[in-house]
């Protein structure tokens, strides 16, 4: 499978490449265009334990949604029927107005459930396709001031904690083919 698939909306651009024909490892990257006049907060590092150190660029989070294994780098909402002590907000950076983000992840194959408030018992069916997923905020100029902000492995990055879900706006690359899946491991 080497595919590219693309979405846009009225905030940003995002073009999306995946590779993966064997092996243990798939190959995405992504080119953001922040199409506002505004910086856009994307919600790229995922992080575990609650350990933001632990925050890398190859983190995703991975589960199954009707069939399709969805990848995303976005905060996941709490259900409504778990209390939890504190929601896991992911890192962010900054995206300046007009201007181009693009990285390089590394997908370790077969991808392995990973989702923070649910575990791996709920999932069953095939997975006949994937799905990539983005998370992202639209500040203002001096939004970067109200986060923390944070230097891992010399990369800026902001960390907004409490932060309001409902600001949270999600932007979905779909069409790719399925890729290996196994929910826990072995």
């Amino acid at each position: 499978m080497d595919q590219s698939q693309s979405n846009e909306n009225e905030d940003c651009k995002v073009k999306v490449k995946l590779n993966y024909t064997s092996g243990k490892t798939a190959y995405c990257s992504i080119e953001i265009l922040n199409k506002t006049n505004k910086p856009l907060f994307f919600f790229n590092r995922i992080y575990y334990n609650a350990q933001i150190e632990s925050a890398n660029k190859n983190n995703f989070y991975k589960f199954i949604e009707s069939d399709i294994l969805v990848l995303t780098k976005s905060i996941i909402p709490v259900p409504e029927d778990m209390d939890v002590e504190k929601p896991i907000i992911p890192c962010t950076i900054r995206i300046l107005p007009h201007m181009h983000f693009s990285e390089e992840y590394e997908i370790d194959i077969p991808v392995t459930y990973n989702h923070p408030y649910e575990d791996a018992s709920k999932v069953g069916g095939d997975v006949k396709a994937t799905s990539i997923w983005f998370g992202y905020f639209i500040g203002d100029s001096n939004t970067h001031l109200i986060g923390k902000e944070l230097i891992n492995k010399d990369e800026i990055m902001f960390f907004f904690d409490p932060f309001d879900y409902s600001y949270q706006k999600i932007i979905k690359v779909t069409g790719f083919g399925p890729l290996p899946f196994i929910i826990d491991g072995h």
